[in-house]
Order: structure tokens, then sequence, then C-alpha cells
């Protein structure tokens, strides 16, 4: 299977515009299809890396890296910043509290705080070898 990367060549197809649609249809269903073999890889690479307790692997070709990725979410505004100022915090709000601002010492106290909620998604990164 061939996939045309170039947009100079899919706009000399001279496709009329059902055939476009048709084939948008195929490419998307082509795209779901290395979407989930893409995620099911990865999935099988953490777990082998979770496993061998490894970090990062670096060759002549690629660096893989396993790492954590932290979101920290308030899940009640004024909850968070009656905390924060409790514990003699100035906060920076908007209509919601302005985490570009603040994400440092929410994320400090993350654990004394109610309103906030914390997920930590560990993945994979990889990096080809220029």
């Amino acid at each position: 299977m061939t996939i045309t990367t170039s947009v100079e060549t899919v706009a000399n197809d001279s496709l009329t515009p059902s055939q476009e649609i048709e084939e948008i249809i195929h490419l998307e269903q082509v795209k779901k299809g290395i979407e989930k073999k893409l995620e099911i890889y990865r999935k099988n690479l953490l777990e082998v890396m979770r496993r061998d307790d490894v970090l990062t692997l670096k060759t002549g070709k690629f660096t893989i890296t396993r790492a954590t990725r932290t979101t920290i979410k308030i899940t009640d505004d004024k909850l968070v910043k009656e905390q924060l100022e409790n514990m003699g915090h100035q906060v920076m709000t908007k209509e919601v509290i302005d985490m570009k601002y603040m994400k440092p010492v929410i994320t400090d106290n993350v654990d004394q705080l109610d309103g906030v909620s914390k997920s930590e998604t560990e993945y994979t990164s990889i990096k080809l070898t220029k």
C-alpha cells in the first residue's frame, strides 16, 4: 500500500468531488487502523519498559524515554481559592483560577486542596537520532 505524502501529487490526481470523498473515507479508515496499531505498540513497549525498569534507551537510530505526564485540574475554583488564601497565597483569578500563574503553587499543595484532581499518565517518547 502506498500513501501519498505530497500535496502536489494529491492535487494533480484530477479526482471528481465524489471520488475525493471516497478517498477521504478510505484514508480515514486507514488512519484509524494505523492509530490503533500505534496505540497497541506503544502500550506493549511501555509495559516492557516498566517490567524491565528502563527509563531511557539510546541506540544509534533512536532514543526512547519512559516518562509520566501529570495533569492537575481544579474541580471547584471557589473552594481552592479559599484554601490557597487560607494558606497565605495571593490567588490570581479571571473567571477561574489562572493556572498559568498558579500551577506551581497548586501542584505543590495538590494533596492539601479539595476541589483539585490530579492524574498521571505514563508514556513513551521516541526520538530519531539525526
